[in-house]
């Protein structure tokens, strides 16, 4: 009887935990405080294209016309979350210059996977050691930036879904707009 309340007890006490720790990932992935605003600089780097057909260098960037806007996501094969995420970068990709940063993953392996799911990017940067991921601050996948004129201007890291993109990155978008 005494054996059979401490194991009811400690039951009791997992669900709990594991009930805390739930609603916790669910809070963050909405959060605020997963967004930043700090406007940066786009850093230094020189990789190639995911298909290999071109190089690409922070010129880029600085090249654009003025107030372009560009999304680029983190993405990597292997990130669970960011299979999640793919489905709205695929209806997202006709309204925005979409652009992927292949994170920490090998070529041949990210190749298929946007066979396999479709390729919303018009193209993806391949970063296999997380070099230029890092000096983005980039801490996992999937991460989304919004740059303008060779700034990050928003900084948004988990999941981006339909709300995101409305609460955070459209008004955003919006306020560039309005300031042409």
């Amino acid at each position: 009887m005494f054996n059979l309340t401490i194991r009811t007890f400690a039951l009791l006490i997992f669900i709990g935990v594991f009930s805390m720790f739930i609603l916790l990932l669910d809070k963050e992935a909405g959060d605020p405080v997963n967004l930043d605003r700090t406007r940066s600089a786009i850093p230094e780097f020189n990789l190639d294209s995911l298909n290999r057909d071109f190089p690409v260098t922070s010129q880029f960037f600085s090249e654009l016309e003025k107030d372009t806007i560009v999304v680029m996501n983190v993405w990597a094969s292997w990130c669970i979350s960011c299979a999640i995420e793919h489905p709205f970068l695929m209806e997202l990709e006709s309204a925005v210059n979409l652009i992927g940063l292949n994170y920490k993953d090998d070529r041949d392996d990210a190749k298929n996977w946007l066979l396999a799911k479709g390729d919303p990017y018009e193209f993806s940067i391949h970063d296999p050691n997380g070099t230029f991921a890092l000096d983005l601050g980039v801490s996992g996948a999937p991460e989304t930036f919004l740059i303008v004129n060779n700034e990050v201007v928003l900084h948004y890291v988990g999941i981006v879904n339909q709300d995101i993109w409305m609460n955070y990155f459209d008004p955003m978008v919006q306020e560039i707009f309005d300031k042409k």
